[in-house]
């Protein structure tokens, strides 16, 4: 694992974090190589542990006033030992539960309509991951195999992914999962951390998925690109397949009031908008399918 923490004194390791970590309490050190919780370990010098991040000596304060946390022996302030800390126990959960569920996988139109879900949240075998090894240009905080795709993990504690990362991520087409575990109460624990970066989605959300993107374009090019026409203060679009309106027998519908809400719109650009009504493609219940003839089916739904 690439050492992007660093070492806690170098100005390098506090340039890279937003915010100021150094008064979080530590809820894991390290004994031997492996990372223990705090209330695991004998109180004082005698827990033997050192900081995940600077390997200097903890001290494991179990008083009765304050929450159970290590601190250095020195007294030191180190910014990066919380982080550290939750991230090598993100990964030990993961290693030893060996699957991952992820949430939905889902794309937004430039529409006023739901999401369209293209995958549902699923549990998924994790069959390795490793910390902070370099993918493509970027060094995600994890790398997990996951059905045999590659899957970069940010373990978001002081700060998210900035600008740039996410640029970067975007043009290597890297599918990228944000675990957001910065808000964790203060007396958290492993199965804390295992319950949301194993079993919950609560907490995750996709920076970028190769697959949703994907689909998006596949539903986009299942549309049919409709000219926009600009007539006096309105925005029309001719030939509206619903019909949402007529003027004398010529169907059209209003851009602003009918096709931001229509269920068939699927793009609205500058001067064109792309409709899935013209080729029978209808989102219902935020899955896309190809009808033969959609309005029917909106009929009998409406009976029923």
């Amino acid at each position: 694992m690439n050492n992007i923490h660093g070492g806690c004194n170098t100005d390098e390791h506090r340039q890279t974090r937003a915010g100021d970590a150094s008064d979080k309490q530590i809820p894991f050190g390290l004994r031997d190589g492996r990372l223990v919780h705090v209330d695991e370990v004998e109180r004082g010098l005698k827990c033997g542990c050192v900081c995940p991040d600077c390997e200097a000596p903890l001290i494991a304060r179990h008083g009765a006033k304050n929450i159970h946390h290590f601190a250095h022996a020195n007294g030191a302030s180190c910014e990066g030992a919380y982080e550290t800390s939750l991230h090598l126990a993100a990964k030990e959960v993961l290693e030893e539960e060996k699957h991952i569920v992820l949430p939905a996988v889902t794309a937004k139109l430039q529409n006023n309509r739901a999401p369209v879900e293209f995958a549902p949240a699923l549990d998924h075998p994790i069959d390795s991951i490793e910390l902070e090894k370099k993918l493509g240009t970027t060094i995600p905080d994890a790398t997990a195999i996951v059905a045999g795709n590659k899957l970069a993990i940010e373990i978001k504690v002081t700060h998210g992914v900035d600008d740039e990362k996410l640029s970067r991520i975007r043009q290597e087409r890297v599918s990228t999962l944000e675990i957001d575990l910065s808000d964790l109460p203060r007396d958290l624990d492993k199965d804390l951390i295992r319950f949301h970066v194993v079993e919950s989605v609560e907490r995750k959300v996709w920076l970028y998925n190769a697959y949703a993107v994907a689909r998006h374009a596949d539903l986009l090019g299942s549309g049919r690109r409709m000219p926009v026409v600009f007539r006096g203060m309105a925005l029309h679009v001719d030939n509206c397949p619903k019909p949402a309106r007529k003027w004398h027998g010529k169907p059209y519908a209003n851009v602003m009031d009918d096709c931001l809400y229509c269920e068939f719109n699927l793009h609205v650009g500058g001067d064109f908008i792309i409709c899935g009504g013209a080729r029978k493609v209808i989102r219902d219940s935020s899955r896309v399918v190809a009808l033969r003839n959609p309005y029917r089916l909106k009929r009998r739904a409406k009976r029923l």
